[in-house]
C-alpha cells in the first residue's frame, strides 16, 4: 500500500511539473523562432503594420526572439528585424524634398500578436526597438 501511494505522488509530481512552465499568463520563451508558425506570426505583424503605415511597407528579414503568454488564447511577443520594402519609401519626404537613406539590413521591432483559439490574428502593437 505505501509503495503504491509513493508510485502515485511520483506520477503525481511528474504530471504537475512540466504543466508549471505553462502557466497561464506567463511568458515562456519561444525556443525555436525558426518554427513556420512563428514565421506565420511574425510575418502577419509586418503585413498587418504595413496597412496601417502604408507609406513606410516593411518586410520580414528575420524573427530574432519571442515569447508567448496563454492567455484564452496566446500573446506571441516578437522582437524581429524589419527592412523597408522596395516599393516604399526608404527615407526622405513623399514629395521627393530630401534624397531617401541608404537601404540597409533592418531595424528591429517588437511586436505582440494575440492569436484566439480559432487561430485568429490581431496585432496589438508594433513598435521599434532604439539602439
Amino acid at each position: 500500500m505505501g509503495q503504491i501511494l509513493f508510485l502515485v505522488a511520483i506520477g503525481t509530481v511528474a504530471i504537475i511539473l512540466p504543466a508549471a512552465n505553462a502557466i497561464a499568463g506567463g511568458w515562456q520563451p519561444i525556443k525555436n523562432v525558426t518554427d513556420e508558425h512563428v514565421k506565420e506570426i511574425a510575418e502577419f505583424a509586418v503585413k498587418a503594420h504595413d496597412s496601417q503605415a502604408p507609406d513606410h511597407p516593411l518586410h520580414l528579414v528575420s524573427v530574432d526572439r519571442g515569447e508567448t503568454q496563454i492567455v484564452a488564447g496566446t500573446n506571441y511577443r516578437l522582437v524581429l528585424t524589419a527592412a523597408a520594402s522596395a516599393g516604399g519609401m526608404v527615407g526622405g519626404e513623399k514629395d521627393g524634398s530630401s534624397p531617401p537613406a541608404a537601404v540597409h539590413a533592418g531595424d528591429q521591432y517588437l511586436t505582440i500578436v494575440y492569436e484566439t483559439l480559432t487561430n485568429e490574428k490581431k496585432l496589438v502593437s508594433f513598435n521599434p526597438l532604439h539602439p
